[in-house]
């Protein structure tokens, strides 16, 4: 559902929220439309996504409008503050200044995760009865060769065999997560002008899937904020 909202938010089409068009429209005389997207900070995780975190975000802004800075000089000035820029409002003003942007973008990753849980299908062995006609007088039924698994040989059909039979069925699923918290910086007065989280748990998919719905819900909730709040 979400991501549908994404995909119509980007086309113009939703009524819920501000769609493309409205959004790039204000942000022609926003005085916060250059931003800076700096790699999220490491806090948490199995996985490091911090840089795919920060480049998905640039991207979902710059198709709104934002005029984003560039990726390369933003990583190197990050560089200066590496895991340490979402508390540091006073340092990352100063490199939003060296990078001439209005504002500044930090994250914080705090967990990504991925767990593949497998079962294998369970197997038992059993008996099987012999066959009534083998026994039968005066004309018995001709027997024949099966494979008899516990021996793992061909045997007699009208002797002793056994089958193995399915007890439960095998099973994959995965549980993931990407979760992480995001401040903008106002560059000219040092001070945090908008600041978020959010967490995304779908089931059975990539965990890159969790990071991509994690940035669809902020990006939205930050052009909720420019559009309300006259960023």
């Amino acid at each position: 559902m979400r991501k549908f909202f994404w995909i119509a938010m980007l086309a113009g089409l939703t009524g819920c929220g501000p769609n493309s068009a409205t959004t790039r429209k204000y942000l022609n005389s926003s005085p916060h439309r250059s931003v800076a997207v700096l790699p999220f900070d490491l806090v948490g995780g199995q996985k490091n996504l911090t840089q795919q975190a920060s480049d998905m975000m640039a991207n979902k802004m710059r198709v709104l409008g934002f005029l984003i800075a560039d990726r390369q000089k933003s990583r190197s000035a990050y560089n200066k503050v590496k895991n340490q820029s979402f508390d540091q409002a006073d340092v990352v003003a100063g490199i939003g200044q060296s990078l001439g942007v209005q504002a500044v973008l930090v994250g914080a990753q705090d967990d990504a995760f991925q767990n593949v849980n497998k079962q294998a299908a369970q197997y038992q062995m059993v008996t099987n009865p012999i066959p009534a006609c083998c026994s039968r007088y005066p004309n018995p039924c001709p027997s024949h060769q099966v494979y008899d698994p516990v021996v793992q040989a061909y045997v007699d059909s009208c002797g002793p065999t056994h089958s193995k039979i399915q007890t439960s069925p095998g099973y994959s699923n995965s549980t993931v997560g990407f979760s992480a918290r995001l401040r903008l910086i106002d560059v000219a007065t040092k001070n945090v002008l908008w600041e978020t989280s959010d967490q995304e748990q779908p089931a059975n998919v990539g965990v890159s899937t969790a990071m991509d719905n994690t940035t669809d819900a902020v990006v939205a909730k930050l052009v909720d904020a420019y559009m309300k709040q006259g960023l």
